[in-house]
């Protein structure tokens, strides 16, 4: 029988401890929303409310609400910086004479984190290099998602038409995109780490 030294070593062990725990925060993450808001994934394809009396259902319900709240306090003096006139209550803000956006779980950026953090714990690398990476991303996932949370309120009156291109496109393009290129700069690191 090997020693788990000698399996560790095995290519193909690697490869499957890797994307094991590439998979595992992210599966995590799924579990959580099919037991979360309104039922999560349940109550939108069955019909079937699971979230008034379970744990998952009230905690995440609570936790959006304080999370969305602290994104839309971050971003009412952002608003005012450009000259806007805001209402907000809770993790709602607009602006005055206009709907509003409605900060809900997927505006928090917390699956995009997940998924940054995700590669950064799983890649093989010194633990300061993932603990400095995983807080930069953190705060530039944050840094982003206030931004669009910014520019969409904005853009309800002066975009109103590119709302929708803004709201599901752009910005996924953009966070996914400075997602993609902190990791280019991870494995950088990591390379450049291995030389010294």
């Amino acid at each position: 029988m090997s020693s788990f030294k000698e399996l560790s070593q095995n290519p193909w062990f690697r490869m499957f401890s890797f994307l094991a725990l590439l998979l595992l925060p992210y599966l995590f993450w799924q579990l959580i929303l099919l037991f979360g808001e309104n039922g999560g994934f349940f109550h939108s394809k069955f019909g079937i409310d699971i979230s008034t009396d379970n744990f998952f259902g009230s905690f995440w319900k609570k936790t959006t609400l304080l999370i969305g709240t602290f994104f839309v306090n971050i971003s009412v003096p952002l608003v005012h910086l450009f000259g806007y006139t805001t209402f907000s209550y809770d993790n709602v803000i607009g602006l005055e004479g206009h709907v509003g956006w409605l900060v809900t779980r997927d505006c928090l950026g917390i699956g995009s984190f997940v998924i940054f953090l995700s590669l950064i714990l799983a890649y093989p690398a010194p633990m300061k290099l993932k603990a400095i990476f995983g807080v930069a991303g953190f705060f530039m996932i944050l840094f982003l998602n206030v931004l669009r949370i910014v520019l969409l309120t904005i853009g309800e009156k002066d975009f109103p038409d590119s709302l929708d291109f803004l709201h599901y496109n752009a910005f996924r393009v953009i966070v996914f995109g400075a997602i993609f290129l902190t990791w280019g700069l991870f494995f950088y690191m990591i390379k450049k780490y291995e030389k010294a």
